[in-house]
Protein backbone atom coordinates (compact mmCIF):
# COMPACT_ATOMS: atom_id res chain seq x y z
CA UNK A 1 0.00 0.00 0.00
CA UNK A 2 1.49 3.37 -1.02
CA UNK A 3 1.48 6.10 1.60
CA UNK A 4 -2.06 7.56 1.40
CA UNK A 5 -1.22 10.45 3.74
CA UNK A 6 1.31 11.90 1.30
CA UNK A 7 -0.85 11.14 -1.74
CA UNK A 8 -4.06 12.71 -0.38
CA UNK A 9 -2.24 15.72 1.04
CA UNK A 10 -0.97 16.45 -2.47
CA UNK A 11 -4.22 15.62 -4.27
CA UNK A 12 -6.53 17.46 -1.88
CA UNK A 13 -4.16 20.39 -1.27
CA UNK A 14 -4.93 19.98 2.42
CA UNK A 15 -2.82 18.56 5.26
CA UNK A 16 -4.54 16.23 7.73
CA UNK A 17 -5.04 17.54 11.25
CA UNK A 18 -3.45 14.31 12.53
CA UNK A 19 -2.16 11.14 10.90
CA UNK A 20 -0.42 7.82 11.52
CA UNK A 21 0.96 5.49 8.84
CA UNK A 22 2.20 1.90 8.74
CA UNK A 23 0.82 0.81 12.10
CA UNK A 24 2.98 -2.06 13.38
CA UNK A 25 0.47 -4.93 13.20
CA UNK A 26 -2.30 -3.89 10.80
CA UNK A 27 -0.21 -1.70 8.48
CA UNK A 28 -3.13 0.72 8.53
CA UNK A 29 -2.92 4.46 7.82
CA UNK A 30 -5.26 6.75 9.75
CA UNK A 31 -6.00 10.41 9.07
CA UNK A 32 -8.19 13.09 10.59
CA UNK A 33 -9.34 15.69 8.09
CA UNK A 34 -10.49 18.95 9.64
CA UNK A 35 -11.46 22.20 7.97
CA UNK A 36 -13.10 25.05 9.89
CA UNK A 37 -14.34 26.90 6.81
CA UNK A 38 -16.31 25.79 3.77
CA UNK A 39 -13.77 25.20 1.01
CA UNK A 40 -16.53 24.75 -1.60
CA UNK A 41 -14.58 22.31 -3.70
CA UNK A 42 -14.46 18.71 -4.78
CA UNK A 43 -12.44 15.96 -3.12
CA UNK A 44 -11.71 12.85 -5.19
CA UNK A 45 -10.21 9.61 -3.89
CA UNK A 46 -8.84 6.74 -5.91
CA UNK A 47 -8.96 3.70 -3.64
CA UNK A 48 -6.12 1.33 -4.50
CA UNK A 49 -6.61 -2.31 -5.43
CA UNK A 50 -4.87 -3.39 -2.21
CA UNK A 51 -6.81 -1.36 0.35
CA UNK A 52 -10.24 -0.83 1.91
CA UNK A 53 -11.13 2.69 3.06
CA UNK A 54 -13.43 3.44 5.99
CA UNK A 55 -14.54 7.02 6.64
CA UNK A 56 -16.38 8.33 9.69
CA UNK A 57 -17.98 11.77 10.13
CA UNK A 58 -17.21 13.33 13.51
CA UNK A 59 -19.63 16.24 13.18
CA UNK A 60 -22.48 17.21 10.88
CA UNK A 61 -21.46 18.50 7.47
CA UNK A 62 -23.23 19.41 4.27
CA UNK A 63 -21.94 17.68 1.16
CA UNK A 64 -22.77 16.02 -2.12
CA UNK A 65 -21.25 12.57 -2.50
CA UNK A 66 -20.69 10.29 -5.49
CA UNK A 67 -19.36 6.77 -5.87
CA UNK A 68 -17.98 5.58 -9.20
CA UNK A 69 -19.77 8.45 -10.94
CA UNK A 70 -23.18 7.84 -9.28
CA UNK A 71 -24.58 10.35 -6.78
CA UNK A 72 -25.33 8.68 -3.44
CA UNK A 73 -25.92 11.68 -1.14
CA UNK A 74 -26.88 15.36 -1.23
CA UNK A 75 -27.53 17.23 1.99
CA UNK A 76 -26.47 17.12 5.62
CA UNK A 77 -24.33 14.11 6.52
CA UNK A 78 -25.00 13.46 10.22
CA UNK A 79 -22.30 12.97 12.81
CA UNK A 80 -21.40 9.28 13.30
CA UNK A 81 -22.07 8.59 9.61
CA UNK A 82 -19.96 5.72 8.29
CA UNK A 83 -18.84 4.81 4.76
CA UNK A 84 -17.04 1.67 3.58
CA UNK A 85 -15.25 1.81 0.23
CA UNK A 86 -14.09 -1.37 -1.46
CA UNK A 87 -10.75 -1.70 -3.25
CA UNK A 88 -10.61 0.13 -6.60
CA UNK A 89 -13.61 2.32 -5.77
CA UNK A 90 -13.64 6.01 -6.79
CA UNK A 91 -15.52 8.04 -4.18
CA UNK A 92 -15.92 11.77 -4.66
CA UNK A 93 -17.54 14.44 -2.52
CA UNK A 94 -18.10 18.19 -2.68
CA UNK A 95 -17.85 19.98 0.67
CA UNK A 96 -20.48 22.68 1.14
CA UNK A 97 -19.51 23.33 4.77
CA UNK A 98 -16.73 22.94 7.29
CA UNK A 99 -15.95 19.33 8.12
CA UNK A 100 -14.26 17.01 10.59
CA UNK A 101 -13.87 13.34 9.72
CA UNK A 102 -11.68 10.28 10.19
CA UNK A 103 -10.35 8.06 7.43
CA UNK A 104 -8.91 4.55 7.83
CA UNK A 105 -6.91 2.95 5.00
CA UNK A 106 -6.73 -0.79 5.64
CA UNK A 107 -4.57 -3.21 3.61
CA UNK A 108 -6.60 -6.05 2.10
CA UNK A 109 -4.40 -8.64 3.80
CA UNK A 110 -4.91 -7.06 7.24
CA UNK A 111 -8.68 -7.09 6.88
CA UNK A 112 -8.59 -10.69 5.69
CA UNK A 113 -6.50 -11.66 8.71
CA UNK A 114 -8.95 -9.92 11.07
CA UNK A 115 -11.81 -11.82 9.48
CA UNK A 116 -10.04 -15.16 9.60
CA UNK A 117 -10.16 -15.62 5.84
CA UNK A 118 -9.26 -19.24 4.99
CA UNK A 119 -7.02 -18.42 2.03
CA UNK A 120 -5.13 -15.47 0.67
CA UNK A 121 -7.27 -15.65 -2.45
CA UNK A 122 -10.49 -15.20 -0.45
CA UNK A 123 -12.26 -11.90 -1.08
CA UNK A 124 -13.89 -9.90 1.68
CA UNK A 125 -16.92 -7.86 0.70
CA UNK A 126 -18.43 -5.39 3.14
CA UNK A 127 -21.73 -3.57 2.80
CA UNK A 128 -21.51 0.23 2.65
CA UNK A 129 -23.71 1.84 5.35
CA UNK A 130 -23.87 5.09 3.28
CA UNK A 131 -23.52 7.39 6.30
CA UNK A 132 -25.67 5.32 8.67
CA UNK A 133 -24.36 5.16 12.23
CA UNK A 134 -23.12 2.02 13.94
CA UNK A 135 -23.07 2.16 17.77
CA UNK A 136 -20.30 -0.38 18.15
CA UNK A 137 -17.98 1.65 15.92
CA UNK A 138 -18.48 5.08 17.49
CA UNK A 139 -16.53 4.62 20.76
CA UNK A 140 -13.61 2.98 18.96
CA UNK A 141 -13.29 5.76 16.39
CA UNK A 142 -13.43 8.47 19.05
CA UNK A 143 -10.83 6.65 21.11
CA UNK A 144 -8.56 6.67 18.05
CA UNK A 145 -9.22 10.38 17.48
CA UNK A 146 -8.36 11.19 21.09
CA UNK A 147 -5.16 9.14 20.88
CA UNK A 148 -4.07 11.00 17.75
CA UNK A 149 -4.64 14.31 19.53
CA UNK A 150 -2.28 13.43 22.38
CA UNK A 151 0.34 11.69 20.22
CA UNK A 152 3.28 10.19 22.13
CA UNK A 153 5.70 7.27 21.85
CA UNK A 154 3.01 4.73 22.76
CA UNK A 155 0.34 6.04 20.41
CA UNK A 156 1.07 3.73 17.46
CA UNK A 157 0.82 0.54 19.52
CA UNK A 158 -2.28 1.76 21.35
CA UNK A 159 -4.04 2.84 18.15
CA UNK A 160 -3.14 -0.44 16.47
CA UNK A 161 -4.94 -2.28 19.27
CA UNK A 162 -8.00 -0.09 18.77
CA UNK A 163 -7.73 -0.69 15.01
CA UNK A 164 -7.89 -4.45 15.51
CA UNK A 165 -11.08 -4.08 17.56
CA UNK A 166 -12.52 -1.72 14.94
CA UNK A 167 -11.77 -4.06 12.04
CA UNK A 168 -13.27 -7.00 13.89
CA UNK A 169 -16.42 -4.99 14.53
CA UNK A 170 -16.73 -3.84 10.92
CA UNK A 171 -16.27 -7.34 9.52
CA UNK A 172 -18.73 -8.78 12.03
CA UNK A 173 -21.35 -6.12 11.30
CA UNK A 174 -20.98 -5.54 7.55
CA UNK A 175 -19.78 -8.77 5.95
CA UNK A 176 -21.96 -9.62 2.98
CA UNK A 177 -23.72 -13.01 3.03
CA UNK A 178 -21.56 -15.77 1.63
CA UNK A 179 -18.19 -14.58 2.95
CA UNK A 180 -16.34 -17.64 4.17
CA UNK A 181 -15.02 -16.29 7.46
CA UNK A 182 -15.34 -17.30 11.08
CA UNK A 183 -17.49 -14.39 12.21
CA UNK A 184 -21.15 -13.82 11.50
CA UNK A 185 -22.78 -10.46 11.05
CA UNK A 186 -24.71 -9.32 14.12
CA UNK A 187 -27.74 -7.17 13.46
CA UNK A 188 -29.66 -4.86 15.74
CA UNK A 189 -33.19 -6.17 16.08
CA UNK A 190 -36.20 -3.94 16.69
CA UNK A 191 -35.86 -4.21 20.47
CA UNK A 192 -32.31 -2.90 20.50
CA UNK A 193 -33.10 -0.16 18.00
CA UNK A 194 -35.94 1.04 20.25
CA UNK A 195 -33.57 1.09 23.19
CA UNK A 196 -30.84 2.95 21.29
CA UNK A 197 -33.32 5.54 20.02
CA UNK A 198 -34.58 5.96 23.59
CA UNK A 199 -31.05 6.44 24.94
CA UNK A 200 -30.15 8.95 22.24
CA UNK A 201 -33.25 11.06 22.90
CA UNK A 202 -33.05 10.91 26.72
CA UNK A 203 -29.37 11.58 27.39
CA UNK A 204 -30.26 14.31 29.89
CA UNK A 205 -32.32 11.89 32.01
CA UNK A 206 -31.19 9.63 34.85
CA UNK A 207 -31.21 6.47 32.74
CA UNK A 208 -31.06 3.13 34.53
CA UNK A 209 -30.58 -0.28 32.99
CA UNK A 210 -34.03 -1.34 34.17
CA UNK A 211 -35.63 1.62 32.38
CA UNK A 212 -33.80 1.03 29.11
CA UNK A 213 -34.41 -2.72 29.14
CA UNK A 214 -38.12 -2.10 29.74
CA UNK A 215 -38.21 -0.06 26.52
CA UNK A 216 -36.71 -3.06 24.74
CA UNK A 217 -39.22 -5.37 26.44
CA UNK A 218 -36.67 -7.78 27.95
CA UNK A 219 -35.12 -8.32 31.37
CA UNK A 220 -32.10 -6.18 32.37
CA UNK A 221 -29.77 -9.19 32.32
CA UNK A 222 -30.96 -10.38 28.90
CA UNK A 223 -30.87 -6.85 27.50
CA UNK A 224 -27.30 -6.27 28.68
CA UNK A 225 -26.20 -9.51 27.03
CA UNK A 226 -28.00 -8.73 23.74
CA UNK A 227 -26.77 -5.13 23.63
CA UNK A 228 -23.12 -6.00 24.29
CA UNK A 229 -23.14 -8.81 21.72
CA UNK A 230 -24.67 -6.54 19.05
CA UNK A 231 -22.72 -3.32 19.65
CA UNK A 232 -19.45 -4.48 21.17
CA UNK A 233 -19.91 -2.32 24.29
CA UNK A 234 -22.13 -2.69 27.38
CA UNK A 235 -25.15 -0.35 27.72
CA UNK A 236 -23.60 1.86 30.40
CA UNK A 237 -20.49 2.41 28.25
CA UNK A 238 -22.56 3.28 25.18
CA UNK A 239 -24.61 5.75 27.24
CA UNK A 240 -21.47 7.46 28.55
CA UNK A 241 -19.91 7.68 25.08
CA UNK A 242 -23.09 9.24 23.65
CA UNK A 243 -23.18 11.80 26.45
CA UNK A 244 -19.53 12.71 25.92
CA UNK A 245 -20.03 13.00 22.15
CA UNK A 246 -23.04 15.30 22.59
CA UNK A 247 -21.02 17.40 25.03
CA UNK A 248 -18.11 17.62 22.55
CA UNK A 249 -20.41 18.92 19.84
CA UNK A 250 -22.09 21.43 22.14
CA UNK A 251 -18.75 22.70 23.40
CA UNK A 252 -17.47 23.25 19.86
CA UNK A 253 -20.60 24.60 18.23
CA UNK A 254 -22.25 26.74 20.92
CA UNK A 255 -21.64 29.38 23.54
CA UNK A 256 -23.54 27.66 26.35
CA UNK A 257 -22.03 27.45 29.80
CA UNK A 258 -20.25 24.28 30.82
CA UNK A 259 -22.90 23.76 33.51
CA UNK A 260 -25.77 23.98 31.01
CA UNK A 261 -24.06 21.47 28.72
CA UNK A 262 -23.30 19.16 31.65
CA UNK A 263 -26.91 19.06 32.80
CA UNK A 264 -28.29 18.63 29.29
CA UNK A 265 -25.94 15.71 28.69
CA UNK A 266 -26.98 13.84 31.82
CA UNK A 267 -24.25 14.79 34.30
CA UNK A 268 -25.28 15.82 37.80
CA UNK A 269 -23.12 18.94 37.97
CA UNK A 270 -20.23 20.74 36.26
CA UNK A 271 -17.61 19.15 38.50
CA UNK A 272 -18.77 15.61 37.74
CA UNK A 273 -18.92 16.43 34.05
CA UNK A 274 -15.39 17.90 34.05
CA UNK A 275 -13.91 14.82 35.73
CA UNK A 276 -15.57 12.35 33.35
CA UNK A 277 -14.92 14.48 30.26
CA UNK A 278 -11.21 14.80 31.11
CA UNK A 279 -10.94 11.07 31.74
CA UNK A 280 -12.55 10.22 28.37
CA UNK A 281 -10.92 12.88 26.15
CA UNK A 282 -7.72 13.87 27.95
CA UNK A 283 -8.84 17.52 28.17
CA UNK A 284 -11.04 19.57 30.48
CA UNK A 285 -14.25 20.91 28.89
CA UNK A 286 -12.89 24.46 28.84
CA UNK A 287 -9.57 23.38 27.37
CA UNK A 288 -11.35 21.27 24.76
CA UNK A 289 -13.46 24.29 23.74
CA UNK A 290 -10.36 26.50 23.47
CA UNK A 291 -8.47 24.01 21.27
CA UNK A 292 -11.46 22.94 19.17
Amino acid sequence: MSNPVERLTAEWRLAPAAALSDLPYTGMAIMRWTCRTALKREFVSHVGDDVHVFSYVLRDLRATSWLDGRQVWDGVIPAHGLRIHAPAAEPCWFAHSAFDSMQFHVPVDALRDMAGGPARSSRIELKDPVYASEPGVTPLVHAVASALDRHDQLTSAYVDGLAIALLSRLVSRFSKPGFDGRQRAVTLDARLRRAIDFIDTHLADDLRLATISAVAGVSPYHFSHLFTAATGVPPHRYLLKQRIERARQRLLLGRETVLAIALDCGFKDASHFARVFARETGLSPRRFRQTG
